[in-house]
């Protein structure tokens, strides 16, 4: 059957008959474009997402070979990316002294003002000093990635929802590291087992890591500096001083941290191999094990549905999965979804600001999946507990990344 899958892909949480048709012939190109011996293995995950022509898919994990070339143009354009998470606690004075609804979404407006898609200095590769690997120059922190978002959400307590707790949210990666990673694979071809064990890679992929998590955090930072909100604080100390009178630049020190695209060593079916993730968090950091709060799992619906929170419940379905989806992935190309029709997209901005003065087509209705009943039970499977109406997080006050806008 032209629609058969390769032999090295496996489903994972999930049955391979939901795939469609151009799903298959996706990932199916993609492992068709490795060299024999390379790709050990595909694992997909329910958030598999393929609509993006120009870019790898997602929601997949890619077991290599360790010394095979790395393919430059199969490494993921959001390597990396973080998603992390502040729990907010009222000020004892002041305008933030009282957490609702309305104070979140009223200062949502201003987020532009303090975080920017595009910055006109962004983290690049080249900034990276090599005695170091800290900051040689100046550089501002920006959403960047097309799934980027930061801001504001509430949930329930507990199942009683009588009570809300307030969260701050960002999901970042730094684009132009990135780009100059995959050019640098691309030039000097380095094994995979290069990338974690190599001195200069480490450095390199350590830079890529590092500066992703400062992004991210600066960007809470900047989103509590709008909203008015206290979070733990402390100073970026990679960040390059101009002079000895200047403070380094402040970021956030989130509660929770999930890596969604990330460079690992380990193995598969007793053989070294080197797993490079799309959109899903490693098994071993996707829970502590201990079976408290920090075993909270954070999955990305939608701007519009917001995200969800719950505990890992079975750690022996995760390690068996190898991971969780950070997300739902997209139904539908950016490009095929309209924006010129106003109708589809009316009552679902509230709270929700973004650059640029069109619709923003992934607050489409149809821009990506529900985390609906077969989702939850696919998520199930893999040692998730979506059983409580207290995870639902809903955003208030929350700045998107526009994927009509490109970079000047």
């Amino acid at each position: 059957m032209a629609d058969q899958l390769n032999d090295l892909i496996r489903c994972i949480g999930f049955d391979a008959s939901t795939l469609y048709p151009e799903q298959r012939k996706r990932l199916n190109a993609f492992v068709a474009g490795h060299k024999p011996g390379t790709l050990m293995e595909l694992h997909v995950y329910p958030n598999v997402d393929t609509t993006a022509e120009e870019s790898v898919p997602t929601g997949m994990v890619a077991h290599y070979t360790p010394e095979a070339t790395v393919d430059a143009g199969a490494l993921s354009d959001s390597l990396f990316e973080h998603l992390n998470v502040v729990m907010l606690t009222p000020s004892e004075t002041g305008p933030a002294s009282k957490f609702d609804d309305e104070f979140f979404s009223r200062n949502a407006r201003n987020l532009p003002e303090g975080v920017q898609q595009f910055s006109d200095a962004p983290l690049e590769g080249s900034m990276r000093r090599v005695e170091t690997n800290k900051d040689d120059r100046a550089w501002e922190a920006e959403l960047g990635g097309k799934n980027s978002f930061v801001g504001a959400y509430w949930r329930y307590r507990d199942d009683s929802m009588r009570n809300k707790d307030y969260y701050l949210v960002a999901r970042s990666t730094v684009p132009q590291v990135v780009k100059d990673y995959k050019l640098a694979a691309a030039q000097t071809k380095p094994t995979y087992q290069d990338l974690v064990s190599h001195p200069e890679w480490i450095r390199r992929t350590g830079f890529g890591i590092n500066g992703a998590e400062r992004n991210t955090n600066r960007l809470l930072a900047a989103a509590a500096e709008t909203f008015g909100v206290q979070v733990l604080r402390v100073n970026d100390e990679f960040s390059h001083l101009e002079s000895a009178n200047h403070d380094p630049v402040e970021m956030a020190v989130p509660d929770w941290s999930q890596k969604t695209h990330s460079i690992r060593q380990g193995t598969l079916n007793g053989r070294p191999a080197i797993a490079l993730s799309y959109g899903v968090v490693p098994a071993n950091e996707c829970a502590t094990g201990t079976g408290g709060t920090d075993d909270q799992f954070y999955v990305v619906a939608n701007p519009y549905d917001g995200m969800y929170a719950f505990p890992i419940s079975n750690i022996a379905h995760l390690r068996a999965a190898g991971g969780l989806p950070v997300d739902t992935g997209r139904t539908v190309p950016v490009e095929r979804i309209p924006v010129d029709d106003a109708t589809p997209y009316r009552g679902r901005t509230d709270g929700v600001v973004w650059e640029g003065n069109n619709n923003n087509a992934d607050m489409h209705p149809d821009a990506f999946r529900k985390v609906d009943a077969a989702f939850k039970a696919s998520m199930k499977n893999m040692g998730w507990n979506a059983e409580h109406q207290a995870g639902r997080m809903i955003p208030v006050g929350v700045m998107i990344s526009n994927a009509q806008l490109i970079r000047a």
